[in-house]
């Protein structure tokens, strides 16, 4: 070790008669030198830069493939058609992780993973519906019958929807209309359904029309129950 100016002071022994002085910097050549016991009392010793050239460092990783899990449950038109006269809320507890809160017999939230309401998402063709919101007697003011598809978006995948979808999200996909055809092409369905409680029936009834460039489609219900009765009062 030397002094801050590069000072050393070296005492020899009686006995030795020379020894070897190594001296190390950095980023200068490493310097080894012999002095000897009757040597001038000041040696200058002088270190020269060493400057390597060295070729550019690549760094080599390999990346691990994940994917996230899609949390999404479809269900497709044949499916809505066996239970059209469910309420939305019921139709969604076929679908793993949803079940629903009722304050009747016509009124339903969908609960996904434990959230509702104002944490739930309705998109009815791409337009929010955020009246289950208001209240418990408020549940989704939409008529399914019309749908294609519906989609349960649930975990991270919801987030992409923006606010108000954090418990999760419920999509209503309506069918493409029907154009693109050369001819003239029209069509239509029509459901019927009856409820022995409360004497209640409904109808949906779509048709549909297409032509080249032009689609069309019309969709209506109608729906009308009496009072609900059980066994011991009306």
């Amino acid at each position: 070790m030397t002094a801050a100016d590069g000072r050393c002071v070296i005492r020899f022994k009686t006995r030795l008669k020379s020894i070897k002085v190594k001296v190390n910097y950095i980023g200068f050549a490493p310097l080894e030198t012999t002095v000897r016991a009757d040597a001038s009392k000041t040696i200058n010793l002088f270190l020269h830069e060493d400057i390597k050239q060295i070729s550019e460092v690549t760094v080599v990783a390999q990346r691990k493939q994940t994917s996230v899990l899609q949390q999404t449950a479809t269900i497709r038109q044949d499916a809505l058609e066996k239970i059209s006269s469910a309420s939305l809320a019921k139709l969604l507890e076929t679908v793993p992780g949803v079940s629903s809160i009722s304050t009747g017999n016509t009124i339903a939230k969908p609960v996904i993973q434990g959230m509702h309401s104002s944490r739930i998402l309705l998109l009815n063709d791409g337009v929010r519906l955020e009246s289950q919101s208001w209240g418990e007697d408020h549940a989704p003011e939409i008529d399914y019958s019309g749908a294609n598809m519906i989609e349960v978006v649930k975990g991270a995948e919801s987030i992409r929807y923006g606010y108000g979808a954090m418990g999760g999200v419920v999509l209503l996909n309506q069918a493409a209309l029907p154009y693109g055809h050369q001819h003239l092409k029209a069509g239509g369905t029509v459901n019927m359904g009856y409820d022995s409680n409360a004497r209640g029936y409904n109808g949906t009834g779509t048709v549909e029309i297409g032509h080249k460039h032009v689609g069309l489609r019309l969709h209506g219900m109608y729906q009308k129950a009496g009072d609900y009765s059980t066994a011991e009062y009306t």
